[in-house]
């Protein structure tokens, strides 16, 4: 995704001496403007759906079916938006951008399924 840079470094420690050994791996998300000082645009971005997070109601994702939107959803509302704005996360899933498909995605609107991105 444009604007994260998700380190990886590898955990050899935590497995050693085991007969089936396998290597761990750690991941630590960072704003890709902290690494490339040329991405201002993307702290712009990051400060924007900052402030606008204060003090709303909920956050809707509004996507198709696949759970590209709701790992994209996922993480601007964890390492943006605060872990609590999770709580208030819904899903809006359409598949065609007609006034029917979107009214019935609108009044079908379930719970963000953030579980299943957490594990992507």
């Amino acid at each position: 995704m444009a604007g994260n840079r998700i380190y990886m470094e590898r955990n050899l420690s935590s497995n050693k001496g085991k007969h089936n050994y396998y290597p761990v791996f750690n991941f630590k998300w960072v704003p890709l403007y902290l690494e490339n000082k040329r991405a201002n645009l993307i702290r712009n971005w990051i400060k924007t759906y900052s402030f606008l997070s204060n003090d709303v109601e909920e956050f809707i994702s509004a996507c198709d079916y696949d759970l590209e939107g709701s790992l994209i959803a996922y993480t601007i509302l964890l390492h943006i938006c605060g872990v609590d704005s999770l709580n208030l996360a819904k899903r809006l899933r359409y598949s065609t951008l007609t006034d029917q498909d979107l009214n019935k995605a609108w009044y079908n609107m379930q719970k963000l399924d953030y579980p299943i991105s957490d594990r992507v």
